[in-house]
């Protein structure tokens, strides 16, 4: 079971000229929410330094399928997961 809480009331998106390389080296994992500029540069800063980058897909898209090797974890809800069983068979 997993669990989330956020709000993003107030707050502006990161931009890719903010990400902190020494803070993504700190950790041993990244999360993606949304796959924006932002977060692919981050994953790719990521998996640079060895850093594993999880995904909680809410849709597969080509902007996903064109970073599919960014990803060390892919969420996806049921049916993302049997349309891309179905497409990939």
């Amino acid at each position: 079971m997993r669990s989330f809480i956020f709000s993003q009331s107030g707050c502006r998106s990161l931009r890719a000229d903010e990400i902190d390389r020494d803070y993504i080296a700190s950790a041993r994992y990244i999360h993606v929410g949304r796959l924006d500029s932002t977060a692919i540069e981050a994953a790719r800063i990521a998996k640079e330094l060895g850093v594993q980058v999880s995904i909680d897909a809410g849709g597969f898209d080509q902007k996903v399928e064109d970073n599919i090797e960014l990803f060390d974890i892919f969420i996806a809800r049921n049916f993302i997961t049997m349309h891309c069983l179905i497409i990939r068979i």
